[in-house]
């Protein structure tokens, strides 16, 4: 695998240069790939230098920063401890121990169980069984490597930046003296991970002098701003368990999961006679029937069905007989064997209860008690038709998985008693009649019997209880009463039983939840819209404050968010423990349609949760691109709304490096893209202050405010001065990587982006000279190897001209038409904002109507028509005549304030040496007659060329392709008009029929011919034809 920056490492194999990292244990950080040679060093400098290709430079936890081996001369010197700090994450792989969802870093999965995954930290703290075997995967495009036994391997102790280390400020410490003052010691409180970019990268300390608290790096983007001075302990690890970092993984290291999936039958064949179950989800059962006698529709009923091998084809695919004496061909990766059990075999359940909770689902259920059975021996009592299986364990009988115990009969339990129900709910679900398993419940008058007819859906049993026992009507049994279990599974016969017998509608479970927020949950329309009808509270708060709304919108449930919000009482501004609103929730959760839903009934998204934020704002922080796209579309003015501290969507968009986000919000006309917060610091401020180059340049392009100055005096130029950057170029960079291709940076400079960014910023207009509040200039508060490349790019700034600033078009949003979205309606029923609702008013801002560029030999004022003679700056827009620019104070094009004019130059805009002569209409561009003469679309907006005004040489100007404004398709002769709405904007003769990922609509030939849509620049994923 690739190294990435960031990564957490401890010594490895090669190891040789003694104490360097702390000792053994010590956690370092990777902060630099080094792949040339440098300066030479011999072999004994304690890997201080890099002499050859494939090294890296770690920043020890200890303070200590040196080079090693990473593949040189065969020699590797480090071990991969975690991976998480460089945003390595197994999305929709939840470690069964923890429960974490996304496992994040290295992940570990057993091989002997069925679908069982462990993080890293429950891995190294001997979670599960310490004699199964598992793989391991390094991220995961990676493939799953062979590991030894964890019973079999020794293990050391983690230190360094961990929990309770004492630290002081480090390396890459940018933060003055946040820590008090050099030399001060604070206590490392916890390691967290920052937003959704990076896991276990940064640090919380408490600083002792002062007892302020922040967050600092440590491995965040390879940055560490601390370092131990008292090493904190993070538990064990294997170091014979974690990968060595940089070293190609060996093909006999390589775990066949085709071969033999990890948890099925990998510990032994199947053959003729097993009993064998598919425990699979439907599509991948349904991949791994290709080529193994394919797919039939009624295959998904035989998920979790017991079968019985029949034989064994010479294919090595299975024939498995099932109870209705249907007979399958079947994959024989997609089967679990499962061991066979007579009444009186001895068993030891096994003690991963996470395990076994999983298992029991649908097998008999969980029950708290069953706990005191992990690890216990017991005996078989009895082998239900669906191969669960009664044991008796210390005198109580329960029903199991099969898969939950193992044979043990070198164990010796005392005889089973005879086979009777005890517990709650410990005869359901194990293939025995139910009429049977109802009747002795209730020949035991147990309660429980109420909540057990209602899960199984069993109206004339639990009729006849009720009958005899109408005062258990609201028993419970494992915390849920019969009411909860019909309402998540949607039973409404069994409902309308138990309203009849008078239940209560409003009876809660352990966690506070209502029948009503149970029909949230399984997403029962009819059977919510029954206890609405019967009077239940569509208000009600679980203990965590949610109502029945706000689950529904977290689910992304339309059908019953549908049901909830036609209900008259509904406060659709019910916020829950957080102080989310069901809007916040649908935004937090990113399920559009519910937000469509919830704004249709009058959802408020200007109110806030207690971090007050608004819906906005959360969907500018997480980066919920179609949710922001939504807001602007319902609310161009909304852009602008501001929290407590002043920032605005834009700045969270900027600050958390969410590039498309920010460029929707930027080219909306109402955006005010130079908004400052509290502290003054425009969008652009945060942006360069983070290092996030895409944003930075895209905010330029806008006409982003490059002089704005911070409550410091700072402008974007100051930060970029003092900031290092671990910004990358990239295709979303063209301007940055143009103007890399041309400067020389120092060649003792480390930071060459960082520099860029800087030159970047001079060269679109920012002021080096401006000097802040402590009378800084920039260029007085750098290293002086980035001072010595950027004033040499200050002193040939002339050679690198640019019209860049300014030149991306805004624009006033429009429904998208291919999901129009109605109007915000006026909510039926009043819902305020809450005491929470501290934001303001939105800032209204109408753009313009500019009326189209007409077809003349000049450029027309867009005010009075009179010929623009003029440049407006720093935009360089040239929209104005010389009258007009006299009263004008911002540019009408781009909304950016004037700094000055100048005369617009005759010189062809692709040459800059000859005089242009030549007008390109319609969009009104000029060129030299020897650079135009072979252009059919214009080199300066890609626009197709209609008529060349001014080009003498007919012969060369392409007349057969370029058709003049107002002719008709080829054989047409009603003329057409080239702002007709139905005609293709590109060749001006085709209707428009296809409609574009944006939402703007071409013709399909001209559609075909591009990338990027030529009006808002948008790369096109999709084209839809629309017939008439």
């Amino acid at each position: 695998m690739d190294v990435k920056i960031g990564v957490r490492v401890v010594r490895g194999p090669d190891w040789k240069w003694g104490q360097q990292d702390g000792g053994e244990g010590y956690v370092g950080t990777v902060v630099e790939v080094r792949t040339a040679d440098t300066t030479p060093a011999s072999s004994e400098d304690g890997g201080s230098s890099l002499v050859t290709p494939r090294a890296v430079l770690v920043q020890w936890d200890n303070g200590s920063r040196c080079n090693y081996r990473c593949g040189i001369d065969g020699k590797y010197d480090l071990l991969l401890y975690d991976n998480a700090p460089a945003a390595v994450r197994h999305p929709n792989i939840t470690c069964d121990s923890c429960r974490q969802n996304g496992i994040e870093g290295l992940r570990y999965k057993c091989v002997n169980c069925f679908d069982f995954d462990l993080c890293f930290s429950c891995y190294m703290s001997s979670k599960h069984s310490m004699e199964h075997k598992f793989i391991l995967q390094e991220a995961p495009e990676a493939p799953f490597v062979n590991l030894p036994l964890r019973c079999d391997s020794s293990r050391l102790v983690a230190k360094g930046l961990f929990k309770d280390a004492e630290v002081t400020r480090g390396y890459d410490w940018l933060w003055g003296d946040q820590d008090g003052g050099i030399g001060n010691i604070g206590h490392l409180v916890t390691i967290k991970g920052w937003e959704k970019d990076t896991f276990r990268s940064v640090a919380e300390v408490e600083w002792k002098k002062g007892g302020k608290k922040n967050v600092y790096r440590v491995g965040h983007k390879g940055k560490v701003d601390i370092k131990a001075i008292t090493p904190g302990e993070y538990g064990y690890y294997f170091p014979d368990h974690l990968p060595v970092l940089g070293k190609k993984i060996q093909e006999k290291d390589i775990y066949d999961t085709k071969a033999t999936p990890a948890g099925k039958g990998s510990d032994g064949g199947i053959a003729a006679g097993d009993q064998v179950r598919v425990q699979l989800d439907v599509d991948v059962f349904k991949a791994l029937q290709e080529g193994h006698g394919g797919w039939n529709d009624d295959m998904a009923q035989l998920i979790e069905q017991m079968g019985t091998v029949h034989n064994v084809l010479d294919s090595g695919d299975i024939r498995v007989r099932y109870p209705n004496n249907r007979t399958w061909t079947l994959n024989p990766a997609s089967l679990t064997k499962v061991t066979q059990f007579a009444v009186g075999d001895v068993i030891k359940i096994i003690d991963d209860i996470a395990l076994v909770h999983d298992l029991q689902e649908d097998h008999g259920g969980w029950v708290d008690d069953m706990a005191l059975t992990l690890g216990q021996a017991g005996r078989v009592v009895r082998v239900f038709p669906s191969g669960d299986l009664r044991v008796s364990v210390n005198g109580r009988s329960w029903t199991f998985n099969p898969l939950c115990m193992n044979a043990a009969p070198d164990e010796n339990p005392p005889e089973a008693p005879p086979d009777t129900d005890n517990g709650l709910l410990d005869g359901l679900g194990g293939g025995v009649d139910i009429e049977t398993q109802l009747r002795l419940l209730t020949l035991l008058e147990n309660p429980a019997v109420v909540v057990a007819a209602a899960a199984a859906n069993d109206t004339n049993a639990l009729r006849e209880f009720l009958v005899k026992h109408p005062s258990e009507v609201n028993a419970k049994a494992a915390g849920k009463a019969a009411l909860h279990c019909a309402a998540v599974a949607g039973h409404i016969e069994i409902i309308k039983c138990l309203l009849e017998f008078k239940a209560n509608l409003e009876i809660e479970d352990e966690d506070g939840d209502r029948p009503l927020h149970l029909c949230a949950y399984g997403d029962e329309e009819e059977a919510a819209q029954l206890l609405i009808d019967n009077g239940a509270d569509v208000n009600a708060r679980s203990k965590r404050g949610m109502t029945a709304l706000n689950l529904s919108a977290i689910k992304g449930h339309t059908s019953i968010l549908k049901v909830l919000i036609r209900d008259q009482n509904i406060d659709l501004s019910a916020a829950d423990s957080e102080g989310n609103t069901p809007l916040h929730c649908a935004v937090l959760a990113q399920k559009l349609e519910a937000i469509v839903l919830l704004l249709d009934a009058g959802g408020d998204p200007s109110l806030v949760n207690f971090r007050l934020f608004t819906p906005l704002h959360e969907a500018a922080r997480i980066g919920f691109l179609p949710g922001v796209d939504l807001f602007i579309k319902r609310n161009p003015e909304c852009v602008n709304l501001k929290k407590d501290d002043g920032l605005t969507p834009l700045h969270l968009a900027c600050l958390n490096n969410h590039l498309d986000v920010a460029t929707t919000i930027a080219e909306c006309e109402a955006c005010d893209i130079d908004s400052v917060a509290n502290d003054e610091s425009t969008p652009l401020h945060y942006a360069v202050h983070q290092g996030h180059v895409r944003v930075v340049e895209r905010l330029i392009g806008f006409g982003a405010k490059l002089n704005v100055q911070d409550h410091d005096g700072d402008t974007p130029l100051h930060m970029a001065m003092v900031r290092q950057t671990d910004g990358a170029l990239g295709s979303d960079t063209p301007q940055l990587k143009k103007l890399n291709d041309s400067i020389e940076v120092s060649e003792e400079a480390t930071d060459r982006v960082s520099i860029l960014q800087a030159c970047f910023l001079i060269q679109q207009g920012a002021d080096p000279y401006i000097l802040n509040h402590k009378g800084n200039a920039p260029l007085s508060i750098c290293s002086p190897e980035k001072a010595v490349s950027i004033t040499q790019f200050i002193d040939d700034k002339d050679k690198y001209p640019s019209t860049f600033h300014g030149s991306l078009k805004r624009v006033q949003p429009t429904t998208h038409p291919l999901a129009i979205l109605p109007a915000p309606q006026t909510p039926s029923n009043g819902h305020s904002a809450t005491a929470n609702d501290t934001s303001p008013a939105p800032v209204k801002a109408t753009p313009p109507v500019l009326p189209p560029v007409p077809s003349s030999s000049f450029i027309e004022c867009i005010i009075c028509e009179k010929e623009v003679t003029l440049r407006l700056l720093p935009c360089r827009h040239e929209v104005l005549c010389t009258e007009c620019t006299q009263r004008a104070k911002k540019c009408p094009e781009c909304k950016v304030k004037l700094e000055g004019i100048e005369e617009i130059s005759p010189k062809c805009l692709m040459c800059e040496e000859e005089v242009a002569t030549v007008t390109l209409e319609p969009c009104q561009h000029k060129f030299c007659p020897d650079c135009c003469k072979r252009m059919k679309r214009c080199s300066e907006c890609r626009k197709t060329i209609e008529k060349k005004i001014g080009l003498t040489d007919t012969s060369t100007t392409d007349t057969a392709v370029i058709s003049p404004v107002g002719a008709g398709p080829p054989g047409s002769s009603a003329p057409i008009s080239a702002t007709s709405p139905s005609i293709c904007e590109i060749c001006c003769e085709n209707p428009r029929n296809t409609v574009l990922t944006c939402g703007h609509q071409f013709c399909s030939n001209c559609s075909q011919k591009v990338d990027q849509c030529p009006i808002c620049r948008k790369v096109i994923m999709h084209r839809i034809q629309l017939f008439q």
